[in-house]
C-alpha cells in the first residue's frame, strides 16, 4: 500500500503542473483574444463606423485618449485626419479656419495653420485672408522674409507701408490700366478707384486752366510698383547709397505705390524739381484733396540741408479721409501716427 502512494505521489505532481500549464496557456489565449478584440473607442459617444475605422487608423492611443477625454465630435477633425502634417491636437483651429475658408481644401487648411500657428492665432490668418487683404503666398512670403510687421488691412484706402510695414509680395486685385492719354503711352496701373478719382481730377484740372489737354498736359509717370520692381530699385539705390539707400528708396514691400493707389506726375520736358514751380502742381497743391487725393511723401534736398514736400507724388485716400485731413489741417503721416 505505501509503495502504491509512492508511484502516484509523482503522477499527481505531473498532473498539477499540466493543469498549471493548460490554464495559463488557457489564460494567454483569452487576453489575446480580448486585446485582439479590444475596442480602443468603447468609451467614445460617437457611433459613426467610417469615422472610427479612420480614427483608428490615422490615432495613436494617446491620441484616441484625448478625443474621448474631451469628447471632441469627429466633424471637428474627420475632413483633415488624413492630410500631410495633420495634428489631433490643432482640430479646433483646422475647424475656424475651414468655417471661414469653406472654399479651401483640407490639405491646404492644415498647411496654413500649422506653418502660422506660432506666429499668429487663427484668427489673426483669417483676417489677413479675407476682404482682398492677402493671399496665403504674401503671407507665406512674409513669413519667410520677416523683417517688419505685416499690414492687416491691406486693402484698405488708408493703409500705410513704411520703414516697419509692409504689405509683403501683394498685388491688389483691382488693378485697372490708366489710359494712355494720361500717361503719355506708359503702361501704368491703379486701383480702379484710385483711378475715378484721379479721371475727374484730371477733368476738373484742365477745365480750371483752359487746356484741351488730358490732365492740362500733366501726365501720370508711375503708378502701380511691383515688390519685384521695387526690389531692383532698391538694389540699384543700395549700390549708389550704400546703407542710406532706404533714405532714397523705400526697400520692397514698404513702397505705397506696391499699393496702387500712389501716382507720381510729370510734365514732359520739365524735371521733378522744376515740376513744383508748374501751376499744374499749384492747382494739385490747392484741389487735390477734393478728389481723394494728398501728398505723402518727402525729398532730401541738400541744398536745403533738410526735408521738402514731393510735389509730384500723391496718394488716393478716397475723398472722406481727404477732406478730413483738409478741414483738420494735418498730414496724412499725422493722421496715422494719431498727433496732430
Amino acid at each position: 500500500m505505501k509503495d502504491l502512494e509512492l508511484l502516484e505521489e509523482p503522477k499527481r505532481g505531473r498532473m498539477t503542473k499540466l493543469f498549471v500549464s493548460f490554464m495559463t496557456l488557457l489564460s494567454v489565449c483569452c487576453i489575446g483574444f480580448m486585446n485582439y478584440n479590444y475596442d480602443r473607442l468603447a468609451r467614445y459617444p460617437y457611433k459613426d463606423d467610417s469615422s472610427r475605422r479612420l480614427i483608428k487608423q490615422y490615432l495613436n492611443d494617446e491620441e484616441i485618449e484625448y478625443i474621448i477625454t474631451y469628447s471632441i465630435p469627429p466633424n471637428m477633425f474627420i475632413a483633415f485626419i488624413d492630410q500631410p502634417g495633420f495634428s489631433i491636437y490643432h482640430a479646433t483651429e483646422y475647424k475656424q479656419l475651414s468655417n471661414a475658408l469653406w472654399y479651401e481644401t483640407p490639405a491646404h487648411i492644415v498647411q496654413m495653420v500649422e506653418e502660422t500657428r506660432n506666429t499668429m492665432d487663427t484668427q489673426q490668418l483669417i483676417t489677413y485672408l479675407q476682404e482682398g487683404n492677402y493671399t496665403y503666398e504674401n503671407i507665406s512670403f512674409w513669413l519667410d522674409n520677416q523683417d517688419s510687421t505685416l499690414i492687416t488691412y491691406a486693402g484698405n484706402l488708408d493703409a500705410n507701408p513704411d520703414q516697419t510695414h509692409t504689405v509683403s509680395d501683394r498685388i491688389p486685385l483691382n488693378l485697372v490700366d490708366v489710359p494712355g492719354e494720361l500717361t503719355g503711352a506708359r503702361k501704368v496701373r491703379l486701383r480702379d478707384d484710385a483711378l475715378n478719382g484721379l479721371q475727374s481730377m484730371c477733368a476738373s484740372m484742365s477745365s480750371a486752366l483752359g487746356s484741351s489737354q488730358s490732365c492740362a498736359a500733366m501726365q501720370v509717370s508711375e503708378g502701380f510698383v511691383s515688390y519685384e520692381e521695387q526690389k531692383l530699385e532698391y538694389e540699384e539705390a543700395s549700390e549708389t547709397y550704400g546703407s542710406e539707400a532706404s533714405a532714397w528708396v523705400s526697400p520692397p514691400g514698404h513702397d505705397e505705390h506696391q499699393l496702387g493707389l500712389a501716382v507720381d506726375f510729370s510734365i514732359p520736358g520739365l524735371s521733378d524739381a522744376m515740376f513744383a514751380r508748374t501751376i499744374q502742381s499749384q492747382w494739385l497743391e490747392q484741389n487735390a484733396w477734393r478728389y481723394g487725393y494728398v501728398r505723402t511723401r518727402n525729398d532730401i534736398d541738400e541744398s536745403l540741408n533738410g526735408m521738402k514736400p514731393q510735389a509730384w507724388h500723391y496718394r488716393y485716400v478716397g475723398t472722406d479721409l481727404a477732406n478730413t485731413l483738409h478741414t483738420s489741417g494735418i498730414t496724412f503721416a499725422q493722421y496715422k501716427s494719431g498727433t496732430n
